[in-house]
C-alpha cells in the first residue's frame, strides 16, 4: 500500500511541477507579445506623421506665406486624419487662428489671402 500511495504522490507531483511549467512558459509568450505590441504600436505611429507634428507643419508653411497650401492642409488633416478630442480642439483653434488672420489680410486686399479663403470655403462644404 506504501508503493502505491508513493507512486501516486509521485504521479501528482509531476503533474504539478508539469502543469505550472506550462503555466510559466505560457505567461512567457503572452508577455512576449505584450512586449511587442508597443513596439509595433510605436512603429505604426511614426510611419504617420502624428496629428500634432501635421498641424505644426501646416502652421509652418502658413508662416512662410503658403497660405493656400497651408489651409488645404488643415483641412486635410480634419477631414482624413484619427485624433483624439484634445487633438480636434486644437486643429480647431489653428484653423480659427489661420482663418481669423486670412480674413484680416483679405480685408486689407490681400489677394492671396482671399485665394485661401475661397479655397476653405470650397473644401469645407463640401
Amino acid at each position: 500500500m506504501k508503493l502505491a500511495f508513493s507512486s501516486v504522490l509521485a504521479l501528482s507531483a509531476a503533474l504539478v511541477l508539469g502543469t505550472a511549467g506550462c503555466k510559466k512558459q505560457s505567461a512567457t509568450a503572452n508577455s512576449t507579445t505584450q512586449l511587442d505590441a508597443p513596439t509595433q504600436a510605436v512603429a505604426a505611429a511614426t510611419a504617420a506623421p502624428l496629428p500634432a507634428q501635421q498641424i505644426n507643419d501646416a502652421l509652418a508653411a502658413y508662416k512662410k506665406g503658403n497660405l493656400l497650401d497651408s489651409v488645404t492642409q488643415l483641412q486635410q488633416i480634419k477631414q482624413s486624419t484619427p485624433m483624439t478630442g484634445a487633438q480636434l480642439l486644437d486643429l480647431n483653434r489653428s484653423i480659427n487662428d489661420v482663418m481669423n488672420d486670412l480674413y484680416a489680410r483679405a480685408a486689407k486686399g490681400d489677394a492671396q489671402a482671399q485665394q485661401a479663403i475661397e479655397a476653405y470655403k470650397n473644401t469645407h462644404h463640401h
